[in-house]
């Protein structure tokens, strides 16, 4: 309705399992309507839809929460008799009739077995969570893996045979292969061309493997699952080389940051996404004649949730200044 608007803000951009959700509910009634009750609900899932080869349709659902909250409620008899106590958020409504500017807090506690919020293009499975269907809360649950300390280079390399005893060499040495969003991902990648064309096409992307288990809908005991990878975006050869000729070995390290992906998880029963590094070389990105792919993890340390709060200087400082030392304390011996 044009005479009313209503608008929902939680207190925080990004919530984690088990922290308490909150925020308020604004509404602008520019003209008065009756409304005997005002209430909010938070509500997540996972819902997974795709269609076999078969052409059958499977699909499988998950329930993370289903919360609701009355917010304020039109005072009774008893209340307006002082018979329980008011309502403070009812000082704007008379006789049921709300006008006017009013703000309605809410809090939710959030379990602790959530999943990540998921959500992506040609995906067949996404996790989400909204309040009252309509404000959209994102939910990133932490994985606590520790960082390896020092040195954990890893390297995949393979030679790929092609016609006439010709072939391609291709290695992708990894610093880490453990990363977070923005991890700055340091490889080194060495091409040995042993074919006949020089190549001009060398491209390393992240690509994100999704497996979605279903059921089908008309008999829940068949199980079929659908797996789909989606590329998201990469880099290629640097500028200052056009080509690799034929019978040259070339390294580089290209300039690469991990784009903001949700971290590899796993639901079982349910959902499944993981991470390869690609390496495709070839003569264009439409003419790929060998695909190396590096397995990779990618997590959400909960530093990279939780914004760090800066100590204040003043609340930790103590005055030592000899004006306040009690000159009267009598000395103590300790050999005594």
């Amino acid at each position: 309705m044009d005479s009313v608007y209503v608008e929902i803000c939680t207190d925080k951009d990004v919530y984690t399992p088990g922290q308490i959700l909150t925020g308020s509910l604004n509404i602008d009634a520019r003209k008065p309507i009756a409304i005997d009750s005002i209430k909010a609900r938070l509500y997540g899932d996972a819902v997974v839809h795709f269609v076999s080869k078969d052409f059958y349709t499977f699909s499988n659902k998950r329930v993370y929460i289903n919360e609701g909250k009355e917010l304020w409620h039109y005072s009774t008899l008893q209340e307006m008799l002082g018979m329980a106590p008011l309502d403070h958020n009812a000082n704007r409504c008379e006789k049921g009739y709300l006008t006017g500017k009013s703000q309605f807090r809410f809090a939710f506690n959030l379990p602790s077995d959530l999943a990540t919020s998921f959500n992506c293009p040609g995906s067949p499975v996404a996790v989400k969570y909204s309040i009252t269907h309509e404000h959209p809360v994102i939910v990133i649950a932490p994985q606590l893996i520790a960082r390896p300390v020092g040195s954990q280079k890893v390297v995949h390399s393979k030679c790929f045979p092609l016609t006439k005893g010709r072939s391609l060499f291709v290695e992708c040495a990894l610093e880490q292969a453990v990363l977070s969003s923005v991890d700055k991902l340091q490889a080194t990648i060495t091409i040995t061309n042993r074919w006949k064309q020089s190549i001009k096409y060398v491209h390393m992307s992240i690509l994100k493997k999704i497996k979605a288990v279903g059921c089908f809908v008309d008999d829940h005991s068949i199980i079929d699952t659908k797996t789909v990878l989606v590329k998201t975006t990469g880099v290629g050869l640097p500028s200052t080389k056009p080509k690799i000729v034929v019978g040259e070995t070339y390294s580089f390290t290209p300039s690469f940051n991990v784009p903001a992906l949700p971290p590899s998880m796993n639901v079982p029963d349910l959902m499944e996404t993981s991470y390869m590094l690609s390496i495709d070389v070839g003569r264009a990105h439409n003419y790929v004649i060998a695909s190396l792919r590096v397995p990779i993890t990618i997590v959400t340390d909960i530093i990279d949730v939780e914004p760090v709060v800066p100590a204040h200087c003043e609340d930790l400082l103590i005055d030592l200044t000899p004006s306040t030392w009690k000159k009267t304390a009598p000395a103590i011996d300790l050999l005594a």
